[in-house]
């Protein structure tokens, strides 16, 4: 979930920032401009439904007037959305159709092509297309290392290759990828969000291959990075929150899990809203914390309505984020 919330959060960026506004074009493209800086805005507090409804009709009437780099854009806003609602297809379909644009004129936006091409292989690792997602990866990272190595760029598009390779199994590659892409990452300025993004994958990765003092210690830097950016409920945090909780079961401290679990909750509905699958991911983890630690009527209701969530996303790659947590806790009682 950090993987496209993240891509998000930088096309939101750079639409705010005039990626989109140019002046003095057709009222058809000043349109979308106005409604990709308005669903950007959106995206930002979770409301993708309504950014959707806001950028639907303007990419159809910047559509009338040919294929433009500024089109390009919009559709790939469209399409980022369409894959933080889980509508894969739908996203796949308007990606497809802005590199398709992109491809038919590669100079005029090499940053805006590289930025659709990060969400499609985003997009198509977060539906388990993992060796389709390193392919169009490593075609783009080979690019921008010849044009700056050390580059904001390469980082992001090692964070993802490093993901792709640990979907393949490949965990030696993606750990190198996963570091590569954070050293890069601190020797710049102005990207501590995307700091502590990496530090999230990587204390994930750290935690599934089972060295947990590791997973902590980057887990914890990438909590209080966010704490000092965002002084309010952030969608961001849910991944880091999944991952960290439990962490702090398998060093058997599950009340402060439970914690963390809870102020997730609160998170997912203020922000991407209860009826999102990774809302339901929150809800099932809680649920088995809550059941292990004795409270089984809330841990039952939780469990009921994390199920009823995510039976509606048959396509989620859930293994990333649900964890048997009480079966951890049964394991910690045991030693």
């Amino acid at each position: 979930m950090t993987q496209y919330n993240r891509v998000l959060r930088q096309l939101a960026a750079t639409t705010i920032a005039g990626g989109l506004l140019l002046a003095q074009q057709p009222v058809a493209t000043d349109l979308l401009d106005q409604a990709a800086a308005k669903a950007a805005e959106l995206c930002r507090s979770g409301r993708y439904a309504e950014a959707a409804e806001v950028m639907k009709p303007a990419v159809q009437a910047a559509e009338k007037a040919g294929p433009s780099a500024r089109l390009a854009m919009g559709l790939t806003l469209l399409g980022t959305i369409y894959h933080n609602q889980c509508r894969y297809s739908e996203g796949e379909r308007v990606l497809r159709r802005a590199m398709r644009i992109w491809e038919g004129n590669p100079a005029s936006d090499r940053r805006g092509h590289l930025g659709t091409a990060i969400k499609l292989a985003v997009l198509y690792s977060e539906t388990r297309r993992f060796a389709l997602s390193e392919r169009l990866l490593r075609q783009h990272l080979s690019i921008w290392r010849d044009l700056d190595a050390d580059s904001f760029e390469v980082a992001e598009v090692l964070h993802d290759l490093g993901y792709a390779q640990e979907g393949q199994r490949r965990y030696a590659e993606a750990e190198s990828s996963y570091r590569e892409s954070l050293a890069i990452l601190q020797r710049l300025t102005g990207h501590d969000d995307e700091v502590a993004d990496v530090l999230t994958t990587l204390g994930d990765f750290q935690l599934r291959t089972g060295r947990h003092r590791e997973a902590l210690e980057n887990l914890e830097r990438a909590l209080a990075i966010h704490s000092r950016l965002h002084s309010e409920a952030h969608p961001d945090t849910l991944e880091l929150s999944l991952s960290l909780a439990r962490v702090y079961v398998e060093i058997d401290r599950p009340l402060e899990a439970e914690q963390l679990l809870k102020q997730g909750l609160v998170t997912a509905n203020a922000t991407i809203g209860p009826e999102h699958p990774l809302t339901g991911i929150v809800l099932m983890n809680y649920a088995r914390v809550l059941g292990a630690l004795g409270r089984h009527s809330e841990s039952a209701k939780m469990e009921r309505e994390g199920k009823a969530i995510l039976e509606k996303f048959p396509l989620l790659d859930r293994r990333r984020y649900t964890v048997d947590l009480s079966e951890l806790l049964s394991e910690q009682g045991r030693r």
